[in-house]
This record gives structure tokens, C-alpha cells and sequence, in this order.
């Protein structure tokens, strides 16, 4: 998208802005069907939550569940790899993405 902005010519323009450290986070999950799960609190998501977001999951689609997600350090973490020990990995198939590939997650666009 194109945005038209005013400044005199050869000077770009900045726009001053107060930094805080106000942020949403955003977790969220597509079905092939397209079904949209979206989860989002203030503060940064942690692996304890990451295991709530896939123990909805589980409740809500039925059957075994493919999860393809990046290499962040929470899909990782020890809450993580004790859930999938105690059971999830009979429904859960996780496949692991590079860290950073937005162009691979069609979950970055929403």
C-alpha cells in the first residue's frame, strides 16, 4: 500500500512517536478448512501457554492435528516437550519451520 506523505522535497519526513512497551501478543492456528483460531494477551507468551493453546486445540478439532510452526523458543521449551510426553504426541504431529520465514506462515497475514 502506498502512502502519500508531505515533507519538503529531498527531506524525509520522520514521524515522532513515544516509545512504550505496550504490546499485544498473538498466538493463532488455520485449518486447510480455514477455520481461525486466534488467542492474543498483553503480555509475551511463555511455553505454559503455548501448551493451553494446543490442549484448545485438541478439544476443538477432532483427530490427530499436524502443526507446522517456526523454531521459536517457546514451541521448544520444556513445557512443551513434557505435554507431548504425557500423551498429546498420539494426536499432535509438530513440523518446525526457520525461525524467522513470515512468507512460509500464512498465519502472519491475518
Amino acid at each position: 500500500m502506498a502512502v502519500r506523505t508531505y515533507a519538503p522535497v529531498g527531506q524525509t519526513p520522520v514521524l515522532r512517536v513515544t516509545l512504550t512497551r505496550d504490546h499485544i501478543s498473538a498466538i493463532g492456528a488455520i485449518t486447510p478448512q480455514g477455520r481461525l483460531f486466534m488467542q492474543t494477551q498483553s503480555r509475551s507468551y511463555k511455553g505454559e501457554d503455548v501448551v493451553g493453546f494446543l490442549k484448545h486445540l485438541l478439544r476443538q478439532i477432532p483427530g490427530k492435528l499436524l502443526v507446522i510452526w517456526d523454531g521459536s523458543s517457546i514451541h521448544r521449551c520444556q513445557a512443551v516437550k513434557d505435554f507431548l510426553a504425557q500423551g498429546a504426541a498420539a494426536r499432535l504431529h509438530l513440523e518446525r519451520l526457520p525461525a524467522y520465514a513470515p512468507e512460509f506462515k500464512p498465519q502472519e497475514g491475518v
